[in-house]
């Protein structure tokens, strides 16, 4: 007899989209039942578009439920994660255990930002008090929360405290950041749900009785440039909230230089570097030739700053990209009066 294949058919994801139950069932004539997707990826049982009809038959022939991806992830974890409802009642309904995968079911669930899902793995018995890494699933939630997440969110929090989650003082400091940021954002945010979105911060705010982050004011693109922090890194801070958009280049060279200046330190110091690129190696580049405009630097910490914007990189030591950022504040300092903006070399 021979050999069952270890790896499913290129095609079989498209298979499972006909919705053809035959021809998926076929395939595993030839193919072993717990085959992987490629060797990072799930077995069928995990794939996004598998039939709940075809999870029951999979498992009656032996497949393994539990079966993890490379990342030790088990089909219910996986959709769990994506919010498909149907498979993971199928699955378990099939015997799927809740504490099999390597990182919790519910946390999944919550971390996606499913509420339905939520709610239906704390029907069957999932655990809102499991703690991963000394984080509760709501802790883990917040953490990964967007903008565009905060309906979702704030349905998932109360699902989550009218389970028995208690709330400490870092949800309430993540749920203050996530203000913030949405503050910083809400000029650029779509319109269609502002509202929505709005009435979902709010109710946040009341659930971690956290006092409402005030509004952003932003600067009017006339008057003169002034900050009220005493040292540079806040009064880089201070000059981000108020002259750099919520996406795309500012409007002045003042506001230009702290947002590039603060996305080469947020790379380097933030990321690693892993998103470093010719636009990253250009915006560097650029930053003396704006802290020559108008009032430029003093000669010496002109050369400094040209100096440290050529030997820019990825691996950039932190003195380096904190000293360049330094240097951007000392020059908006010294030009209060906007300058215009020249127009960008690079995209980001």
């Amino acid at each position: 007899m021979a050999r069952k294949k270890k790896r499913l058919p290129k095609d079989f994801d498209a298979t499972l989209r006909s919705g053809d139950l035959d021809a998926a069932k076929a395939v595993f004539e030839t193919t072993e039942l717990d085959a992987h997707q490629d060797a990072y990826g799930p077995t069928a049982l995990g794939m996004y578009d598998i039939p709940p009809a075809l999870v029951g038959w999979l498992v009656a022939q032996g497949a393994d439920i539990e079966a993890p991806d490379h990342y030790g992830h088990t089909p219910l974890w996986q959709h769990a994660r994506i919010g498909n409802d149907p498979v993971v009642t199928a699955l378990l309904d099939a015997g799927a255990d809740l504490r099999s995968s390597r990182r919790p079911v519910l946390r999944a669930a919550a971390e996606g930002h499913k509420p339905a899902t939520v709610r239906l793995l704390l029907a069957r018995g999932a655990d809102p008090l499991e703690l991963e890494g000394g984080r509760s699933v709501l802790e883990n939630a917040l953490a990964s929360c967007s903008n565009a997440d905060l309906p979702r969110m704030a349905e998932i929090t109360e699902v989550l405290l009218a389970a028995g989650t208690p709330t400490n003082e870092r949800m309430r400091r993540r749920v203050e950041e996530i203000g913030k940021r949405f503050e910083f954002h809400r000029a650029g945010f779509n319109p269609d749900y502002l509202a929505e979105t709005d009435a979902a911060l709010t109710r946040l705010y009341e659930l971690f009785d956290v006092t409402p982050v005030a509004p952003r004011r932003t600067h009017d693109g006339t008057s003169p440039i002034t900050v009220t922090a005493a040292t540079w890194p806040d009064q880089h801070q201070e000059l981000w909230d108020t002259l750099v958009p919520s996406s795309g280049p500012a409007a002045t060279a003042q506001g230009e230089a702290i947002r590039v200046t603060g996305r080469l330190a947020h790379e380097v110091l933030d990321n690693g570097g892993i998103n470093w690129d010719q636009d990253f190696r250009t915006m560097a580049r650029t930053v003396p030739t704006l802290l020559a405009c108008g009032v430029p630097l003093p000669e010496a910490e002109l050369a400094e700053a040209t100096k440290l914007a050529s030997a820019y990189g990825r691996n950039n030591p932190d003195e380096h990209v904190r000293r360049l950022s330094e240097l951007a504040v000392r020059w908006v300092l010294a030009n209060p009066d906007p300058l215009p903006a020249p127009e960008p070399a690079y995209k980001r």
